[in-house]
């Protein structure tokens, strides 16, 4: 996801697609990370803080003509062809999908990619109120904490 549009998807809890996952299909309650695009990260210091929000996935509405998608990120130069209406925005342990050594890269996705259960489980802890106190230091150093 560009800068130029992460502030309107952790403001409104909205996230644009051209595409829906299928197999499986996104489901209300899954979570969504918020990944910023590499080179937008290196630009603002942040390839190992990538991901700072999350989404809670609550539905999908279709934006054939573009209207919303304008609306809400007239500067993106495009539109989409789905709105994802999620019902929070949640703050994440600062962190970089490519720094846990996950089974896959899902480093340059830009639509839902489903997440294998055993890398979702190593990202886990990462998402608010997944991790135990204790754990906290292990993901983390005090700046990515405070700012978490």
């Amino acid at each position: 996801m560009r800068f130029t549009q992460i502030e309107e998807c952790i403001r409104l809890s909205l996230f644009a697609v051209d595409m829906l996952p299928r197999n499986p299909p996104l489901q209300p309650g899954e979570e969504l990370l918020l990944q910023l695009v590499r080179d937008d990260a290196a630009g603002l210091g942040k390839l190992d803080s990538r991901i700072e929000f999350a989404l809670i996935f609550e539905r999908v509405e279709e934006d054939p003509t573009g209207q919303i998608s304008r609306e809400h990120w007239p500067n993106a130069g495009k539109t989409w062809k789905y709105i994802l209406h999620c019902s929070e925005t949640v703050p994440t342990i600062p962190f970089s999908l490519e720094k846990l050594g996950l089974s896959k890269d899902y480093g340059g996705q830009t639509n839902p990619y489903y997440i294998e259960p055993r890398d979702a489980a190593r990202i886990a802890p990462y998402l608010k109120g997944k991790a135990q106190p204790t754990e906290l230091p292990a993901l983390a150093g005090v700046t990515g904490l405070l700012s978490a």
